[in-house]
């Protein structure tokens, strides 16, 4: 059964962080099976085959910023399932626009201690409570295996564990 998702990720390749590389992974294997859309904030982001991405210039100013991937959001509003990962730069637009959005809303939260020291936690929580106890499903991600490293050879036993614990992992986002 193919899906439309709309993915919503501050950090993307070329940008080198572990929730970088995270995006790019989940984006990859959402893709296998669903139609998806990544909107980043990137510029000349590294493409994901079987995506289309929407790139917002983290070069701009950041009321800028925010109103163009608010206006990206919009043009996605009839996606079955948005996927937002955690940070301010996503949160404010998808909480503001969340009373459009069709599909289900699902957080990930990728950093969990920067998660909670952001004003947002407090406002997500009081959005979430108050307003869209249903529309919203935050989601707490585990620290995944994210890639793996090209130039260290893996066994098959480490093989069949990282893609056990990605096929678990993707079943969190279509359960109820």
């Amino acid at each position: 059964m193919t899906m439309q998702i709309t993915f919503v990720t501050p950090l993307f390749p070329p940008d080198v962080s572990a929730s970088a590389t995270y995006a790019k992974t989940l984006l990859t294997r959402l893709s296998n099976t669903n139609t998806v859309t990544g909107i980043i904030y990137g510029y000349l982001p590294e493409a994901v085959t079987g995506t289309t991405l929407l790139t917002v210039d983290k070069r701009s100013r950041p009321l800028t910023r925010m109103m163009e991937l608010f206006l990206l959001m919009w043009r996605q509003r009839h996606a079955k399932q948005y996927i937002v990962t955690n940070g301010p730069a996503t949160e404010l637009p998808l909480l503001l626009l969340a009373p459009f959005l069709r599909g289900r809303l699902v957080f990930v939260i990728f950093d969990t201690a920067a998660a909670s020291r952001t004003v947002f936690a407090r406002l997500r929580l009081a959005y979430i409570t108050l307003f869209a106890h249903r529309l919203i499903t935050p989601r707490i991600t585990t620290l995944l295996p994210i890639e793996h490293h090209p130039f260290i050879p893996t066994d098959a036993a480490a093989e069949i564990n990282y893609q056990t614990a990605w096929s678990t992992h993707l079943t969190e986002f279509f359960s109820s």
